[in-house]
């Protein structure tokens, strides 16, 4: 969350809705900074946890702690975004079904101040995912986020004796257990490396394709994932700086799956 509570109940009333319409326990925890956004938590019973000013530090202290109370799977969501309840449910199935990391490769934008809103569809041949509506699986979040470092104490391809490197708490478990390494330091791993503001979305997906996790899109006929935009110097990419490669569609095509609760509040944003 960024300061901009009206904003983030988008986010509070999709879980809500959630919550009622799918029979699982639903977790929700947000990185945070501002006061306004404790308040905003403690009100709607979110778990929080308190953080610099830096998205990905939020998201990287959010997603340890939804790891560490045991969760099965992950949903990444910023505050300004919103997933139909079919589209939480199918990529679901996809982690319960052996997926390790799913989503969608189209979704709407929406700007709140003017009432409009456009589609966009990654262009790529492959299931490049948008940021917003990713899930991964248990595995997949144990593997990114506990790490170690080991040294190799036998000689195998190109590693030499002595040579040093990190890889997964569990892999760098079988290696000293099978006498080939030996554990120097066991270190928490981070999905969002340190960088610049923008390009969470990008870095977080690379990173997780070249630790072996490539992205399945679970998208179908219609468009599950909705990015509300609001103030542009609220919002890492703006309206208008998406509106060159998107196609413009009706404003309330972009909210067809938000419950009457939901739209109501958007009305008044």
């Amino acid at each position: 969350m960024n300061n901009r509570p009206n904003i983030s109940r988008i986010l509070i009333n999709t879980h809500k809705r959630l919550q009622a319409d799918v029979n699982d326990d639903i977790g929700f925890f947000v990185g945070v900074t501002e006061q306004c956004d404790i308040d905003l938590c403690e009100q709607h019973g979110v778990s929080y946890v308190i953080q610099p000013n830096d998205p990905r530090q939020k998201f990287n202290a959010a997603l340890a702690m939804a790891y560490d109370k045991g969760y099965d799977a992950f949903l990444i969501m910023g505050d300004d975004d919103s997933i139909s309840t079919d589209g939480f449910i199918f990529a679901r199935d996809a982690i319960e079904s052996g997926a390790q990391y799913v989503g969608f490769k189209k979704n709407y934008f929406c700007d709140l101040l003017r009432h409009k809103s456009m589609m966009h569809t990654q262009p790529y041949v492959v299931d490049k995912l948008i940021g917003a509506g990713r899930m991964l699986s248990r595995f997949a979040v144990e593997s990114i986020l506990l790490r170690a470092v080991i040294s190799w104490r036998k000689v195998h391809l190109h590693y030499q004796l002595g040579d040093e490197i990190e890889v997964s708490e569990r892999t760098a478990e079988y290696l000293q257990g099978y006498g080939y390494a030996k554990i120097k330091e066991r270190k928490q791993g981070a999905l969002w490396q340190p960088g610049r503001a923008r390009g969470l979305d990008h870095d977080s997906e690379l990173h997780l394709v070249m630790n072996g996790f490539t992205p399945i899109a679970v998208d179908d006929k219609r468009i599950h994932i909705t990015d509300f935009k609001s103030n542009p110097q609220a919002n890492i990419w703006s309206y208008s700086i998406l509106e060159e490669k998107c196609r413009v569609v009706k404003y309330e095509d972009a909210m067809w799956f938000l419950s009457e609760e939901e739209l109501s509040y958007i009305r008044t944003v």
